[in-house]
């Protein structure tokens, strides 16, 4: 869940709010599926789910739901992205890639781009080609539902986020830089 996470608070720029889930476990208490609701703080709704049993292909499921529109994002073998506009002027897009091998920029496997771009952030390679997709804020953001997700599916109850009014980007902005930074 977390790396789908990861990519629907990159892509939409949100902030979760309130956590609702639902977990099936392992006899060894791993999460083998998952579910959530996240409202977001502006209002939008996520709604995720996984399965690392899953079949092939149908591993997880991303959808937002805003009055812009929905997003849709299906991983797994194959990767389907879809964005319907609701407001006027915003676009509707898909994007299918069976097998989930097609190329960034003909380069690289599209499941690999992320991991490359990560080798390269820590060889100090900078520049457009080793942009860090998911920085501290969405990193922020993951960790606020994930914690939402465990907490909601052990207690049953809705979980809320404690300083979701707070822009993740003031936080780290008041962080202390490192000495040599």
């Amino acid at each position: 869940m977390t790396h789908s996470l990861a990519w629907a608070f990159a892509v939409s720029g949100l902030k979760p709010q309130q956590v609702f889930a639902f977990q099936g476990l392992s006899s060894a208490d791993v999460d083998y599926y998952d579910s959530a609701t996240v409202r977001c703080t502006n209002g939008a709704t996520m709604v995720l789910s996984g399965a690392a049993t899953a079949l092939i292909g149908h591993g997880t499921r991303v959808e937002i739901f805003g009055s812009k529109g929905t997003m849709v994002y299906e991983g797994g073998e194959n990767i389907s992205c879809a964005v319907r506009g609701d407001a006027p002027g915003m676009p509707n897009v898909e994007i299918h890639v069976p097998g989930g091998t097609g190329t960034a920029a003909g380069t690289q496997p599209i499941g690999q781009a992320g991991l490359w771009r990560f080798v390269e952030r820590c060889r100090g390679v900078t520049g457009p080609d080793a942009q860090n997709s998911a920085d501290g804020v969405v990193g922020l953001r993951v960790v606020q539902a994930l914690e939402g997700i465990y907490a909601s599916a052990k207690t049953g109850a809705l979980f809320v986020v404690e300083g979701s009014e707070v822009d993740g980007a003031d936080v780290l902005a008041a962080m202390p830089a490192e000495e040599g930074n």
